[in-house]
């Protein structure tokens, strides 16, 4: 083989991790300040991941390109990072009040995560594979456990790329929520982005009640999805927007079920985990929840929070655990549940979909050929991890 027929391979992956390093730099926005007085502004704010670091003398698989501004090599290399600030708003979610509050807390089973228990996770996490690596193989939060922990479909239409413009916005807002056009340009103009801010909907559509119009209760309803996916579902590292794109999904409230919302919301998470694997990514968002029963019910060993004794089948696995009392961020934790890590064994549920999951313009890789261990299967040799362009091509969603 020639020298240049060598070099390709190399070529290639260097273009991939510039525009992955792109993406990942054009998600990562400044913190807004909450205006309930619940969000924070990082003063120093996470730095840039693309910025340049000192190479990794570490041997890496050739296939596991990016591995240089992984908080793992950082950590190896003796330089810690801090814990990471988690984006559940538990408290924002509890604060749209019903008439029915136990239904609604059920949105919240799970409270908010362990800050330390997520750090340590994240550090396992490789944004290549969409897989948490053990000493003992890889593990991964697939789309059964997605269905099992929240109750939220997995099958359906995938949720394609939604268009996020500000005068859309607008728009949208004017004919989804019934705002005035005055109305809708103020809350979409209140906040960054085609975005309006979480208190607008909340101050705005919580006093209303089941008997009031027909098409105020369907308003009031769409605002509260969007309610839940900017506080638990979607989250961002501001705490205070809903996505008014999404809004976009809910003209047919009916036709709005049909939609694989389980698999959307893995896809971003999936994203989110990978964005805070960086080395000098400070927070984390998506549906955390999520990820912090993932670890209650696979592995047991590590930690067990309380149970709830109103648990009952067939409730969503996140309401088996009752609220941890969490000691706050603290690295020591982090360095314990990193080392206990190393003894953890893996566990069952089984989904073996093999493709890409969607999210709106965001397109992860789903490979469960990775962590048959975790699906108590021999491990054979996995394939190469797809790449997020064009593992569609010929192949059906679901």
């Amino acid at each position: 083989m020639s020298e240049p027929d060598q070099q390709q391979p190399v070529v290639e992956d260097d273009v991939e991790a510039q525009v992955e390093g792109e993406s990942e730099g054009e998600m990562e926005v400044e913190d807004e300040e909450d205006e309930d007085g619940e969000g924070e502004d990082d003063e120093d704010g996470d730095e840039d991941v693309q910025e340049e670091h000192e190479e990794c003398v570490i041997p890496t698989p050739p296939h596991l390109i990016g591995f240089q501004d992984h908080v793992a090599k950082h950590i190896y290399q003796g330089r810690e990072r801090d814990v990471l600030k988690c984006h559940t708003h538990v408290a924002k979610l509890l604060a749209w009040k019903f008439d029915d509050e136990e239904d609604i807390q059920h949105c919240a089973s799970c409270k908010n995560p362990n800050k330390n228990l997520i750090t340590a996770f994240v550090e396992r996490w490789h944004p290549k594979t969409n897989s948490f690596h053990f000493p003992f193989g890889e593990m991964t939060i697939s789309l059964d456990d997605v269905h099992s922990t929240s109750g939220l479909s997995i099958v359906g239409e995938p949720m394609w790329l939604i268009c996020e413009d500000k005068v859309l916005g607008v728009v949208d807002v004017m004919n989804l929520l019934g705002r005035t056009e005055k109305e809708a340009t103020i809350a979409v103009g209140g906040a960054r982005g085609s975005s309006v801010k979480l208190a607008w909907l909340r101050e705005t559509f919580r006093p209303l009640m089941s008997s009031d119009d027909p098409d105020q209760v369907l308003y009031a309803a769409r605002a509260y999805v969007l309610y839940i996916f900017g506080t638990m579902l979607f989250t961002d590292k501001s705490g205070t927007r809903g996505k008014t794109s999404w809004l976009q999904y809910m003209e047919d409230m009916i036709e709005f079920s049909n939609y694989a919302w389980g698999a959307a919301i893995l896809a971003y998470l999936y994203r989110q985990l990978g964005l805070a694997s960086k080395y000098k990514v400070k927070q984390i968002g998506g549906y955390l929840t999520l990820v912090g029963a993932w670890i209650y019910e696979h592995l047991p060993c590590l930690i067990l929070p309380p149970q709830n004794p109103d648990f009952i089948y067939p409730q969503p696995l996140s309401m088996r655990y009752a609220p941890e009392a969490h000691t706050g961020p603290n690295l020591d934790h982090v360095r314990d549940f990193r080392e206990r890590l190393n003894a953890s064994l893996p566990s069952e549920k089984v989904s073996f979909f093999y493709r890409c999951i969607v999210c709106g313009n965001i397109v992860e890789p789903y490979m469960p050929d990775r962590v048959l261990r975790q699906f108590s299967y021999v491990q054979t040799i996995p394939e190469n991890p797809l790449r997020n362009t064009g593992c569609f091509i010929g192949t059906p969603f679901f």
